[in-house]
């Protein structure tokens, strides 16, 4: 099982290298997507324009998709809900997993 697991972990790490971490253009605004608690992805870099696109990017992710729509999300450290919500270059969107402690 543990054998799986790193072959999935080292064919995403590929996928995002590929996909999401495209070197910057001068045109592309980034922005930064940050995974938090069990999620337990690195951060990457899009370029996106509003919310909805984002949510449309990370949904064709397998590993990220299950948690979408359990999470909260952060735009630079404010809780935002609108997915027309507008993202420009610099900002910093955070996933935020439901979280239970004692």
């Amino acid at each position: 099982m543990a054998f799986f697991g790193k072959i999935i972990a080292k064919v995403s790490m590929i996928i995002e290298k590929t996909f999401y971490n495209q070197p910057k253009l001068e045109s592309e605004e980034m922005i930064k997507v940050e995974f938090l608690g069990p999620i337990a992805r690195p951060a990457i870099e899009l370029d996106v324009s509003d919310l909805r696109e984002l949510s449309t990017m990370l949904k064709e992710d397998e590993t990220i998709a299950p948690w979408l729509s359990k999470c909260a999300v952060a735009l630079n450290d404010a809780m935002i809900s609108e997915l027309d919500t507008p993202l420009k270059d610099g900002d910093r969107v955070t996933i935020l997993p439901p979280v239970c402690g004692g």
